[in-house]
């Protein structure tokens, strides 16, 4: 007995749903606008993972960085920066008011 099957062609998923895990420097620069120095100074710091791609025995590579790494690093400056931005809208309120006025 011969059992039909029927299986549906396979499609491309579209550009903007692909999520790629890694990026070369110029497409986090285009992408997450960090510039190339700032990407090997916080790789440097450990801040955002990066590595070298290359076959054995080769000068020379790819590198490649981790995007969700990038992206947790931007998630905690963001946090950082309306902590810093909240605490210091409160001091300033608590202070009472500033006298800004020129001295003659």
């Amino acid at each position: 007995m011969i059992e039909k099957v029927t299986i549906q062609p396979v499609k491309a998923a579209e550009p903007a749903s692909l999520k790629p895990e890694f990026a070369r420097t110029h497409d986090v620069e285009l992408t997450r606008g960090i510039k190339r120095g700032s990407l090997y100074n916080l790789h440097s710091d450990g801040k955002i993972r990066g590595f070298l791609l290359r076959i054995r025995g080769r000068k020379s590579g790819v590198r490649l960085w981790d995007l969700a790494s990038i992206d947790a690093f931007i998630r905690s400056q963001t946090n950082d920066t309306v902590t810093a931005a909240s605490s210091s809208a409160q001091q300033s309120t608590c202070d009472g008011p500033v006298n800004n006025a020129p001295k003659h």
